[in-house]
């Protein structure tokens, strides 16, 4: 069911689709100021919009951003232990929601009033959906991930990478983005995973994937979302993760891999042969779980929280082994 947030967006920009309205919306904003370059100078559309940014949220349990309205315009605050692609994630997705305020004259005030759960969650989704179009136009980022193309794990990931820096996006937001153009490419499974609870239950902390994307001919296969790592065989992503955790370089940020039995920073991962990771594939409207032959890459991405222990992400990509057999049911 259409919630009031989501219907208001589609009518404001004319759009039959979020995707559509989040498009109209970016463009509007980037048109405005004339931005053409990559990045996207999103301080200098802030600052068009009469944004006043604070950096001051602290704190492990506080918000990415805040927007709080005020007489002529908004005052956006943003955490300040974070990457810079998070900031600007953050003021992005701010930006978006100034789109559900309006001013008549007695400062912005929200148009949907009061909001329970299911309009919050409407708002912050479409607000994501915004900031990632926002921040990867559609042609610029289809033109990027043209020239870095790869058909390995290894080159795909570098690929990735160099997409990620130009844009100045964190990797999970660049896949989201992808996801959204639907592209096509080489039969891959990209997969985000970090060591986190059970979402269900809160307890068993273990590396758990976080979302994944198909593309291709596997854009009908992924993971479902807290599924231990472990249970889905990816072996690479077990062995990055366990390898960083024991040498708990607490003092570095950035991107590791494994390079040999150690540690590697900023360079490129290793392929290594996976046995059988179990997947879920499409078939006929059903989805079947199959333990499948393949070549997986893993890097790791690392920041610090101030003086707290640095927090990681598991990025993975999966490709077909060659030559491999075929597809087997997994064990239920």
């Amino acid at each position: 069911m259409q919630t009031r947030s989501e219907a208001y967006f589609l009518q404001l920009f004319g759009a039959a689709t979020l995707r559509g309205a989040a498009e109209a919306a970016a463009l509007s904003e980037l048109s405005a100021v004339g931005q053409t370059a990559i990045p996207v100078d999103v301080y200098k559309l802030a600052a068009k919009k009469g944004f006043t940014i604070l950096e001051d949220l602290a704190g492990s349990a506080c918000e990415e951003g805040q927007l709080l309205p005020v007489s002529g315009g908004y005052r956006v605050r943003l955490r300040r232990t974070v990457t810079d692609a998070r900031k600007r994630f953050s003021l992005a997705h701010e930006i978006g929601h100034s789109y559900f305020y309006r001013d008549e004259g007695e400062g912005p005030r929200h148009v949907i009033g009061v909001l329970n759960a299911a309009e919050r969650g409407a708002e912050e989704k479409i607000c994501d959906l915004f900031a990632g179009t926002l921040l990867m136009p559609a042609h610029a980022l289809r033109k990027n991930l043209q020239e870095h193309a790869g058909d390995s794990p290894p080159s795909i990931i570098s690929g990735l990478q160099q997409a990620a820096t130009s844009f100045k996006v964190s990797m999970p937001a660049l896949l989201m983005r992808i996801g959204s153009l639907e592209l096509d490419g080489p039969p891959c499974l990209f997969v985000c995973s970090s060591f986190r609870p059970n979402p269900k239950t809160g307890q068993h902390p273990k590396l758990r994937i976080e979302f994944s994307l198909g593309l291709g001919e596997w854009s009908n296969r992924r993971f479902w979302s807290g599924t231990p790592v472990a249970d889905a065989n990816i072996s690479s992503a077990i062995h990055l993760y366990d390898t960083w955790v024991a040498e708990t370089p607490d003092s570095e940020a950035g991107q590791f891999v494994v390079v040999g039995t150690s540690l590697g920073h900023n360079a490129v991962p290793p392929e290594r042969p996976e046995a059988g990771i179990v997947m879920s594939r499409k078939l006929m409207g059903l989805w079947k779980r199959e333990a499948v032959q393949c070549v997986s890459s893993s890097a790791l991405y690392t920041w610090k929280h101030g003086g707290n222990k640095p927090s990681a992400y598991v990025l993975t990509v999966v490709t077909p082994m060659a030559n491999s057999r075929p597809s087997t049911p997994a064990p239920s």
